[in-house]
């Protein structure tokens, strides 16, 4: 089956995971070195529950569309004929060689490096250093083997210039101070001292001896890059069928079904479902519902609700309406089927430890969305 799944909450839950990273999560640039942002943004622990929102309780005793007559609410045109373009994937040659030098630099053996001549500015260097506050290392504040374009301005101010003349091989001592603004309040405006070893000067020619083995079996500059582009496609076109899937669903709403209503418990279980998704990623995050909606969407909790808790209902009934039509609605036989084949897989030992708190209807109908929307999805995608 395609990675659609139940009425449209799965489009709002994708979105939310490819705005960030979210749970347990910790984003430093540059960790506490001398890198100029030292943004941080952290969610390692939980919040307060007193300032979580509660989650809305689950509507109980909701119609599926099995029991109600969706002529009523949906009707479909001839959709026989219905088909989407697949927008064509295209690789951005400069990403390719960003990626390809990004690796060139991180991957560089020191031991190949130029070491005969000191550094200049516009050079490209492999560093070690140490960062020490009052004589005491600070964490992240330590790197091994890096790479550092001397005049990027990447990190803070003092330490790319106090590398020029110096010879590879040679270590310096750098006296400098994190900026005000910095994301480390603990660091923010404190003297610093940063013991830095310059390992070697990358050459600026990239030769195959010099990427032999960042990639098993690939011992030359060429195939790194079609390497990567390679990986690029892929990951387009995975990016690109998850872009086609929507597609697919929004022209068909537009284009081939007319929903003449759209039943008012159906818009509050959707509703239920958006709010209590947030109301787990919000805790998770240690933050609140509200600011986690306003953050990735601009928008309010309660607008976003009202607005994607009715989109979501219309885009299920239209499946739901649509899996009727086909023909492709299973019976209890083959639900109970289906469930146990599903139990099977999941390594669990009874249909009810794979529901939980669900309830067979509720696949029943998560079920239907799905079966429907494959048949709509292979149907748009036919040539």
């Amino acid at each position: 089956m395609k990675k659609k799944n139940f009425g449209g909450i799965a489009v709002i839950c994708a979105a939310v995971l490819a705005c960030g990273t979210l749970a347990g999560c910790e984003t430093k640039t540059g960790g506490d070195n001398p890198s100029t942002t030292g943004t941080e943004v952290t969610g390692t622990g939980v919040q307060d529950p007193a300032s979580t929102a509660e989650p809305i309780k689950v509507t109980e005793g909701r119609t599926y569309a099995k029991d109600m007559d969706l002529d009523k609410y949906v009707t479909l045109k001839d959709y026989q004929n219905f088909r989407v373009e697949r927008d064509p994937v295209e690789i951005d040659e400069k990403e390719v060689e960003l990626i390809l030098k990004d690796a060139y630099y991180n991957y560089f053996p020191a031991d190949q490096g130029i070491k005969d001549r000191a550094v200049a500015d516009g050079d490209t260097v492999n560093i070690a250093y140490v960062g020490k506050k009052d004589g005491v290392a600070f964490d992240g504040g330590t790197a091994e083997s890096t790479p550092l374009t001397i005049g990027s301005n990447s990190y803070i101010d003092g330490f790319e210039s106090g590398l020029i003349g110096v010879m590879p091989g040679e270590t310096v001592d750098l006296n400098l101070t994190f900026p005000e603004d910095y994301g480390n309040t603990e660091l923010a405006g404190q003297a610093v001292v940063f013991t830095v070893t310059v390992n070697c000067i990358i050459p600026e020619e990239m030769k195959d001896e010099h990427v032999a083995g960042i990639v098993p079996d690939i011992d030359t500059v060429e195939g790194l890059r079609q390497y990567i582009r390679d990986y690029l496609t892929e990951a387009y076109q995975s990016e690109g069928d998850d872009a086609y899937q929507e597609k697919v669903l929004e022209t068909f709403m537009e284009e081939m079904c007319e929903v003449k209503e759209v039943p008012q418990e159906w818009i509050d279980y959707y509703r239920e479902q958006i709010n209590n998704y947030f109301v787990t990623m919000a805790f998770q995050m240690a933050t609140d519902p509200d600011t986690l909606v306003q953050t990735y969407f601009g928008q309010d909790l309660e607008s976003f609700l009202n607005e994607h808790s009715v989109i979501a209902a219309r885009e299920d009934l239209v499946l739901q309406a649509l899996a009727k039509k086909q023909g492709l609605c299973i019976d209890d036989e083959e639900l109970n089927r289906v469930l146990q084949e599903q139990t099977t897989n999941a390594g669990l030992s009874s249909i009810a430890d794979y529901l939980g708190e669900s309830s067979m209807e509720d696949f029943r109908q998560t079920y239907h969305y799905q079966l429907a929307f494959d048949y709509l999805y292979n149907l748009a995608s036919q040539k």
